[in-house]
């Protein structure tokens, strides 16, 4: 299984795949035909859920304790880590094109909470 979920102008996508375990990783592929696959550090599934006109790509990842955190990795690779003060679990969801990060977090109490997170 592969899914593209983002589209930007330059006919980047990004998503996610599914390995022959079913476990699933990110996946994006450039304008030009270049797939790259990846996941953050510690976790044992991730998906690419957007993706801006730079190639900065938003998402999230599970980690081996099934705690989702979300995730912004640049048109370069490199892979930040987030989560909202008091998070029990992260979803990145959105990214524009200022680099501006949009999606959801659940707290100790299982109340979900939309978030902003600013470059």
């Amino acid at each position: 299984m592969t899914e593209a979920s983002a589209l930007n102008t330059s006919n980047g996508t990004a998503g996610v795949y599914a390995d022959d375990d079913g476990i699933y990783h990110s996946v994006t592929r450039s304008g030009t035909g270049t797939i790259a696959t990846f996941d953050p550090t510690g976790a044992v599934s991730s998906t690419a859920a957007s993706l801006n006109d730079g190639g900065t790509i938003a998402g999230y990842y599970t980690d081996s304790s099934q705690v989702e955190h979300g995730y912004m990795r640049t048109a370069a690779g490199k892979i930040t880590s987030f989560d909202p003060k008091g998070s029990t679990d992260t979803v990145a969801l959105g990214i524009n094109n200022s680099g501006t990060i949009t999606g959801h977090w659940v707290d100790s109490n299982y109340i979900d909470h939309g978030f902003i997170r600013t470059p």
